[in-house]
């Protein structure tokens, strides 16, 4: 029975230049081998007690796994995948003499591709750092300008101090005067 889960080594495979590295699920399906199929089938047929076999899960370095069924047409996606069909049939029929057909690609990830900023990475980045900026510009006003006995000061710059609200957060409710929090007491500890 052919392994459920192999990878190839991935820091060897991007060591190369133009190195394409892929994770992908195969479809085991009846070859030669009608029996070892039959097998796998009723073995994976016991959902409570096995997994199921009759996927295989694969990370390839395509550049050197695959090379004798690279030619200098996988530009695109569509090559790709008959690429890695034709090699992990190739290795499961060799192996086992059942035949692979590819279910689907996860993902795969090449050297010398470059990685896109595009507008929602700015838009995250640029929220983070706003709240970042209040934080630490409520931290400092709290720090410097209101004193920690007093209740004075800018709620809306206060409301970011680290020590304040760290100050509410550890702080237990038996100390407020507000009697319909005697009822939440029990979530303190979820605080």
């Amino acid at each position: 029975m052919p392994p459920l889960y192999a990878m190839d080594n991935y820091e060897t495979c991007m060591i190369y230049p133009g190195a394409t590295y892929c994770v992908i699920n195969v479809d085991l399906q009846a070859g030669s081998n009608k029996d070892l199929m039959r097998m796998i089938q009723e073995y994976s047929d016991h959902t409570m007690k096995h997994f199921n076999h009759t996927q295989i899960h694969r990370g390839v370095c395509v550049t050197s796994t695959c090379k004798d069924f690279l030619e200098n047409n996988t530009k695109n996606e569509m090559d790709l995948d008959k690429v890695l069909e034709a090699c992990l049939n190739n290795s499961v029929h060799t192996g086992y003499g059942l035949e692979g057909r590819l279910s689907d690609i996860q993902y795969c990830y090449k050297k010398d591709e470059t990685l896109e900023i595009d507008s929602s990475d700015i838009i995250m980045a640029v929220v983070y750092l706003v709240l970042i900026l209040l934080n630490a510009v409520g931290s400092l006003y709290d720090v410097i300008c209101c004193n920690q006995k007093e209740k004075l000061g800018n709620p809306y710059l206060l409301a970011f101090s680290l020590r304040k609200n760290w100050t509410r957060l550890t702080a237990s409710s038996s100390n407020s005067k507000e009697p319909r929090l005697e009822r939440l007491k029990l979530f303190n500890g979820l605080r």
